[in-house]
């Protein structure tokens, strides 16, 4: 944990002081299962290196209690493949348990970076993990990186945020199977065990109209940004 007597923070989050406006209450329990009491907690940190650094205190913006996030890089990769088949835009999903959302979603791939990779080496990595290796060229879509709240995440660093990329599949590569647009199986190599622990189920393709009125964020803007380059 950070030291609150020095200047070396994680997050813009600061210690408690008198007079700040309390709102958020904690609270938390033992692994025995008695109650902690942490009613005059003044500073909290929980790091973990896959996805970085969540801390409560005092707002740096005002005299009240809030708290923030710093993810790995400031944000994580997004990756939106798409392909154009008959006219038609094509997005590339996977069908992924989500218990957070309720169950099975929807969502393009994306992911939390490791400590100090770069965002296109996450954005490959996060692509080959949960779609697959195949032929096609990853590219960064246009557009700043993004911050998925600005009330609770920070990226105030030069080029901090989510960043969105791309890749193009061709047609050859996918057939229609069960009424569902894949890829062949010849076409791409998939990583089993991977896609296991990622409660991944299944990857497809469908019609862009569709895969923008998803109830995963980041794969409406995503598209949204797909869809403006190729529209520039």
């Amino acid at each position: 944990m950070s030291d609150p007597d020095t200047n070396e923070f994680p997050t813009l989050i600061r210690p408690i002081v008198d007079g700040v406006n309390v709102g958020w209450k904690a609270k938390g329990h033992l692994r025995d299962g008695t109650e902690a009491d942490l009613s005059q907690l003044a500073y909290m940190e929980l790091t973990n290196p896959k996805y970085g650094t969540l801390a409560y205190g005092k707002n740096p913006g005002g005299n009240f209690d809030s708290w923030a996030f710093h993810e790995n890089g400031g944000g994580g990769a997004v990756i939106v493949p798409y392909a154009t088949v008959d006219g038609n835009l094509l997005i590339g999903v996977v069908e992924q348990d989500r218990p957070n959302q309720g169950g099975k979603v929807l969502n393009v791939p994306r992911g939390f970076l490791k400590p100090g990779e770069p965002h296109w080496v996450g954005a490959e990595r996060e692509l080959a993990e949960e779609v697959g290796k195949f032929v096609g060229s990853l590219r960064l879509l246009p557009g700043k990186p993004t911050n998925p709240n600005s009330a609770f995440f920070e990226t105030v660093q030069v080029d901090e945020g989510v960043k969105f990329s791309t890749v193009e599949v061709s047609p050859g590569l996918l057939v229609t199977k069960n009424g569902l647009v894949k890829f062949r199986k010849s076409a791409v190599t998939v990583d089993k065990e991977n896609r296991a622990a990622e409660q991944i189920t299944g990857c497809h393709f469908i019609p862009a109209l569709e895969a923008i009125m998803l109830g995963d964020m980041f794969t409406v803007a995503g598209v949204g940004r797909l869809w403006g380059m190729l529209k520039s």
